[in-house]
This record gives C-alpha cells, structure tokens and sequence, in this order.
C-alpha cells in the first residue's frame, strides 16, 4: 500500500491536570506531557477498504500487544465511529521523523489519530476489529470522559450530569524561548519563541503580551507544517527593568481562541487558558552553573526514551534506576508499601492533592480495588485510607 505522512501532535489527556484548582487527583502534569512529530504509514481506510466493511458497521475498536499490569485490570481498548476512522487521516504508522518506531513510541505500528488526545494513539497496534454497536468497554464508557455541554466543565468540586468520551485538542499555545522566572539582561532586544497547535483547523496567528495582557502585538509564525502540527511563533521586545508577565495567545482558522479564566472538570482535562510566563529583566546577569532537579521517575524515562530510539526493538530490556524517594513515615506505611507499590510509583502518590479529608482518600482506594483491578482486601481499604490521610491529608 502507498505510504503517507503527516507531522501531528500527541498531547496526553491529561496535560496540565497539576495546575487545577482546586486539585484534581491522578497524574500530577505539568505543561509537557505532549509532542510533535512527523509520522508515515497507511491510512487506516485503505486497511478498512481491503477488509471489506459490512453496512451495519458502526465503530471500529483498537487494542495493543501490552496488557494490563494485573489480570483483573481491563484490557485498554480504545474505539473511533466509522466515519472517522473512514476519513483517510487516521494512520497506521511505522515511522517516527524518518525512522522505525521506537519501542517506547509504539513499534512496531501504532494507531495516528491527528487532533485527538494520545488516549486514542493506541501503541503496540495489534487488533483492529469492526463492530456493529458503540463499543461499551471501560476504557470508553467510564474512563477518559469530559462533561457533556460546549465547555466541558462544571462549577469546582461537582461532577457532570452527563459525559461523552474525550475526544478534539482545544486551541493551546506556549512560550518556550524563556522559562517561567527566568532573569534576561537589560540593555538589548531579546526574541521571545514559542508555539501554538488546535484540534486540526490550523493556527491563523498568535499575539504576545509583554504586560500581563494589558497590551497585545503580533508575532511572525514560522513555516505551516500542517494544520495538526505546532505553529511556530515570534517576536522580539524590549524589556525595562523589573518583572514582566509575558502571555501568548492563539486564534485558529474558525476564530477560536484561548480563554483568560481556566474551567475546571473532575479528571483534569482540556486545560487551554492563557499561560503566563514570568521574567525578570536585570542590569546585571552573573553567569553560573544551572543544574535541573528531576524526579527519578522523570529521570527514568528520559533514560529509557533514549535507549529506545537508539535501539528501536519491541523486545529491548530497558533498566530504570532505582526510585529514591520513600513514603512518609507514618503509621500504615508498611501496609501503603505493600499494596500501593503493586502499581505505582512514589512518586505518583507523594505528588496527589495535599490536605485532603479521609473520605477522599478512602474514595481513591475504593477507585484503585473498584476499577483498576487493585488486589486489596477490603479489610485493608480502611487502614489505606488511614495512613494516607495521615501523611498526606488532613486528619
């Protein structure tokens, strides 16, 4: 079959859940868990065309070679309806900027949904099944679900009356030339960069605030590389001395927009408001050394990333390093140790909302032996709860 390609984003669902407020638990993110790359493969509808589709075909389901880490975990099964697994830019791709898949990336194919969120970017692609009815499996009908009205959000700390899976980007954009609480010299221009991207109607510009967004110019876009690609954008400024809040702001080809008030929603998801970057222009900027602290964890995924792309093969063994950190020393820590560690790491747990009551924490537990498969008595549930609460809530 003739190949395609595309250059796309894959941003996690969640992205950016570690800035809700109030907090949300799960996956404590930030604004990096997203990428950009060029991908070739085949369009999904030439495979479905060969195979053939019967006309009571309704959605097509996608499942992985990875299993779940506990036998009573489900199986990760995402599903696209028919129409837009028929749209010929759903891909299954082998490819990655040029090369193999990584392991770690998905080799040997992986399933491109270009403008949707990374939990349709099912990786390890080994079953492709045609079905007659809307796939009712967890991880559609109950996980990785928005509220169902044109915000996807509801007022904090409530849930929806009603939910529909998660499905387009909204409209972000990002300053990345210069990091949060940086110091610039004074004296000179200096060019402010970043990039922008959306759900795939492609970025008609970006404006920069140099003042809070008191004020908005216009930046350069750089090369349009496609309408589910990141934009490229800038702008040089001048800075007087003191502290400037530096904002970006994108309009795609339909004039939507990014909001000044962030929404909230209970898993954390679809976060797109204007980020503020904070610097501070000084007289006099001493060089020194700058080191960047990482979590092990994040230290061991770069490691493993780095392994994969050199080595590309699905059987690669990859060692992480040992995780540093240690759970509080509370009483129940030994019973945390044992049941919690089954699944996560430290790191995952120690990072959840702090000052939560027992009844959250209790719900947590319940969630992780209720959906997730977890294998803990329910004579333990309430001494988890316990210890958590004591370590890292509010007793």
């Amino acid at each position: 079959m003739p190949a395609v390609e595309l250059v796309a984003v894959n941003q996690c669902s969640g992205n950016s859940r570690g800035f809700f407020d109030p907090r949300v638990a799960s996956g404590q993110l930030a604004n990096g868990a997203l990428g950009n790359a060029k991908w070739r493969g085949v369009p999904l509808k030439a495979l479905l065309d060969k195979a053939g589709i019967d006309a009571s075909a309704k959605q097509v389901t996608f499942d992985g070679a990875d299993g779940p880490v506990l036998p009573t975990t489900p199986d990760f099964v995402k599903a696209l309806d028919l129409d837009h697994a028929m749209d010929s830019e759903v891909m299954v791709a082998y490819a990655m900027n040029d090369a193999d898949l990584p392991m770690l990336n998905g080799h040997p194919v992986r399933l491109v949904v270009p403008g949707y969120f990374g939990t349709y970017w099912v990786n390890h692609l080994a079953t492709i099944n045609v079905v007659d009815s809307v796939y009712d499996g967890f991880w559609m009908k109950s996980a990785y679900r928005i509220p169902d009205n044109p915000c996807a959000c509801v007022e904090p700390g409530t849930a929806p009356k009603k939910t529909v899976p998660i499905n387009r980007f909204t409209i972000r954009s990002f300053v990345t030339s210069v990091a949060d609480g940086a110091r610039v010299p004074a004296g000179r221009e200096f060019e402010v960069r970043g990039f922008a991207f959306d759900g795939g109607f492609g970025i008609r510009e970006v404006a920069l605030s140099i003042g809070g967004g008191k004020s908005w110019v216009d930046t350069t876009l750089d090369a349009d590389l496609g309408k589910y690609s990141f934009r490229g954008f800038r702008t040089r400024v001048w800075l007087r001395e003191g502290e400037h809040v530096l904002m970006s702001r994108a309009v795609n080809a339909i004039g939507q927009t990014q909001p000044r008030s962030a929404s909230w929603n209970p898993a954390g998801y679809l976060r797109n408001i204007v980020e503020s970057t904070r610097v501070t222009r000084c007289r006099v900027v001493k060089e020194r050394a700058m080191s960047v602290a990482t979590l092990p964890v994040r230290t061991a995924l770069a490691t493993a990333f780095a392994l994969a792309a050199a080595c590309g093969a699905l059987a690669t063994k990859i060692e992480l390093p040992p995780e540093t950190a240690r759970l509080a020393n509370a009483p129940g820590v030994e019973l945390a140790n044992a049941q919690c560690m089954t699944c996560h790491s430290v790191d995952y747990v120690i990072t959840q909302p702090r000052g939560k009551p027992l009844a959250f924490w209790k719900a947590e537990v319940e969630k992780m032996k209720a959906v997730y498969g977890a294998p803990i008595p329910p004579e333990d549930i309430g001494p988890l709860a316990d210890y958590l609460t004591r370590a890292y809530g509010t007793p």
